[in-house]
């Protein structure tokens, strides 16, 4: 877009990096539920908080990797933001099982009820 001025592409280019970050970490930590969980149906605790610390100690993991690159640098912002995409992925699992619970119950009772 050749009407962008250099400010305007750096806030939209610092938007990307930004929203990839959350994104990327909010997916990684839907698939390291998958994981830990084995194929196993439902929510656990233990299985969420798992997902979640891993994503957050390799978000560390990979800013302090980061220090040692010459071309990269190390945030601890970014590794905020990566820990805080992961947290969203927890909460919208744990919010994703509580209603199909209750959706689950609702129709439990809806075929225990007695026909008139």
């Amino acid at each position: 877009m050749p009407s962008l001025t250099e400010h305007q592409f750096r806030s939209i280019h610092y938007f990307i990096r930004k929203s990839a970050h959350f994104s990327e970490y909010f997916v990684f930590c839907l698939l390291l539920y998958r994981g830990v969980s084995g194929g196993r149906k439902g929510w656990r605790w233990s299985w969420g908080l798992a997902a979640l610390f891993c994503a957050a100690g390799y978000s560390a993991m990979d800013e302090i990797h980061q220090a040692f690159v010459a071309s990269r640098t190390a945030s601890a912002y970014d590794s905020l933001l990566d820990s805080a995409g992961a947290f969203a992925a927890f909460a919208a699992l744990w919010l994703w099982f509580r209603w199909r619970r209750s959706v689950g119950e609702v129709e439990l009772a809806a075929n225990k009820a007695p026909s008139a």
